[in-house]
C-alpha cells in the first residue's frame, strides 16, 4: 500500500502545482494584460430615457458615475439640467451649441473633451449636448428642445458628423430604451432592397431579456478569466488556420465593415435604396440651416475622420473599404448648400505620428488603441482646429478675437 499511498500523494501534489500555477498565471495576466473595453450597456444602464420623438436622449441631472475606457484609463460622466453631458447653463448669455454623436459626447474626461477645449480657446459658452448614437436628424430635434428650453437664440450651431450617422437617418427612430439599456428599434430586412422592419415593444424586450442573461452567465469565474479567454482564443485560431486560409491572408468584405462605418461603405451601384437615404440625410442638414437661420446664426459642419482613415489608411483600401467618395459628396453638398464645412481628416493626418505604429499608444497617439474615439489627445488637437476655424472665418463675434487666434496658432505649432 505503500506505493499507493506515493502515487496518491504524487498526483494531489501534481493537481495543487497545477492549481497554484494557473492561478499565478491568472494574476500575471490580469497584472500586465491590455484589458478589454467594459461593456457599454451595463457601465450606461439608466443613463438614456425613451424619447416619443428622437427614440432616446440623456437623462436629466444624472450623477457623476466613473467609466473605464481602456487599460486604466477612466473618466466621470453625468448630465446636467437641460439633458447634456455638461456644466449647469443659467440660460442667460451668449452661446454656441455644439451636437454630434460619441465623438461629441463622452468617452473622454470632460475637461479634455473638444468642446471643453473649443470653449477654453474662445472664451465663449459652447452648450456641449452631443449624444452618443444619435443621426442629423436626432441632433436637429435636440437642438430645437434645447433652444427652445434655454429661451436664448444661439450664435453658432456646431455638428459633430461621423459617417455612421447617415445610418442613424436612414433607420430614425434606430434605438430606443428598455429597462435602462439602450435597444435596437429598427432593423433592415432584406439588404439588397433597404427594406426596414421595426420591432414592437415586446420583441424589444425580449432581446433586452436575452442580454441580461447572457450578462449574468459572462459574470462568473470562469467567464472572467483572463486565461479562459487567451485559451478560448488560441483555440478559435487553431480552428480557423485547420478549416482555411491563415487569419492574416483573409480580406474581408465592406459588408463586415458596416459595424464601423454604416451603410456607407456599400456600393451604391449594388444597393439604390442608399440614394434615398441620401436624400433624407440631405433634408436633415437643410432643417439644420434653416433653424441656424431663424436664430440668426450660422451652421458649421465638423467632419470627424475615423481612427482607421488617419492611421490604416492602407487597410481600407486592402479591403475594398471606400470612405473618400461619401465624404466627397457630403462636401459637395454642403458647398452647394452654403453650409461651412471643416475636414478635420487632412488636418489629422498631418499631425498623427508619420511612423504609424499598427498599435496605437493613447498617450501618444489622437485615438484609443481599442475603443476608436478621440483620445486626450485627438479630443485637444479637434478643440484647437475647430476654434481656429471659428475664429478665422468669424463664424461668432469674440472679444479679442487676434489675440486669442494667435494664442490658438501657438498651441497648433507646438502641438506634439
Amino acid at each position: 500500500m505503500t506505493w499507493m499511498k506515493k502515487w496518491t500523494a504524487n498526483l494531489c501534489l501534481l493537481f495543487f502545482s497545477l492549481i497554484v500555477s494557473l492561478f499565478m498565471a491568472e494574476l500575471m495576466l490580469r497584472f500586465f494584460e491590455y484589458k478589454p473595453a467594459p461593456d457599454f450597456a451595463l457601465t450606461y444602464r439608466n443613463y438614456f430615457r425613451p424619447d416619443n420623438e428622437a427614440g432616446f436622449d440623456i437623462q436629466e441631472n444624472f450623477p457623476k458615475t466613473r467609466a473605464r475606457l481602456e487599460d486604466s484609463y477612466t473618466y466621470e460622466f453625468w448630465s446636467n439640467e437641460i439633458g447634456c453631458f455638461d456644466t449647469p447653463f443659467s440660460g442667460h448669455g451668449s452661446y454656441i451649441l455644439l451636437l454630434g454623436e460619441s465623438f461629441t459626447h463622452m468617452f473622454a474626461p470632460f475637461q479634455d473633451k473638444w468642446g471643453t477645449i473649443l470653449q477654453e480657446s474662445l472664451d465663449f459658452r459652447v452648450l456641449k449636448c452631443g449624444v452618443t448614437g444619435y443621426g442629423t436628424k436626432q441632433e436637429y430635434l435636440k437642438a430645437q428642445k434645447i433652444i427652445s428650453r434655454v429661451k436664448t437664440p444661439t450664435k453658432l450651431i456646431i455638428i459633430g458628423y461621423y459617417i455612421n450617422d447617415f445610418t442613424e437617418d436612414y433607420l430614425f427612430p434606430m434605438t430606443t430604451v428598455v429597462k435602462g439599456f439602450t435597444a435596437s428599434l429598427q432593423k433592415i430586412a432584406d439588404l439588397k432592397s433597404g427594406t426596414i422592419i421595426k420591432k414592437n415593444i415586446q420583441t424589444v424586450e425580449r432581446e433586452v431579456d436575452a442580454y441580461q442573461n447572457t450578462q449574468r452567465k459572462k459574470s462568473s469565474l470562469v467567464s472572467n478569466s483572463l486565461l479562459y479567454k487567451k485559451a478560448k482564443g488560441f483555440i478559435r485560431l487553431l480552428t480557423a488556420s485547420l478549416k482555411q486560409k491563415p487569419l492574416s491572408s483573409q480580406k474581408s468584405s465592406p459588408m463586415d465593415w458596416r459595424h464601423l462605418f454604416g451603410f456607407l461603405v456599400l456600393p451604391e451601384s449594388e444597393y439604390p435604396w442608399i440614394k434615398t437615404g441620401w436624400d433624407m440625410h440631405f433634408e436633415n442638414f437643410r432643417a439644420f440651416k434653416r433653424l441656424a437661420e431663424e436664430q440668426g446664426a450660422h451652421l458649421l459642419v465638423v467632419m470627424i475622420p475615423s481612427q482607421h482613415e488617419v492611421y490604416f489608411p492602407e487597410l481600407l483600401r486592402e479591403n475594398g473599404i471606400d470612405l473618400a467618395a461619401p465624404g466627397k459628396k457630403l462636401r459637395e453638398f454642403f458647398e452647394k448648400e452654403k453650409i461651412s464645412c471643416l475636414d478635420l481628416l487632412p488636418l489629422f493626418s498631418h499631425y498623427a505620428k508619420q511612423e504609424r505604429n499598427k498599435v496605437l499608444d493613447p498617450g501618444k497617439d489622437l485615438y484609443w488603441r481599442k475603443d476608436g474615439h478621440w483620445s486626450i489627445k485627438g479630443n485637444h488637437l479637434a478643440g484647437l482646429l475647430v476654434a481656429r476655424y471659428i475664429l478665422e472665418h468669424n463664424l461668432v463675434a469674440i472679444k479679442n478675437k487676434d489675440a486669442k487666434l494667435e494664442e490658438v496658432e501657438e498651441k497648433l505649432k507646438s502641438f506634439k
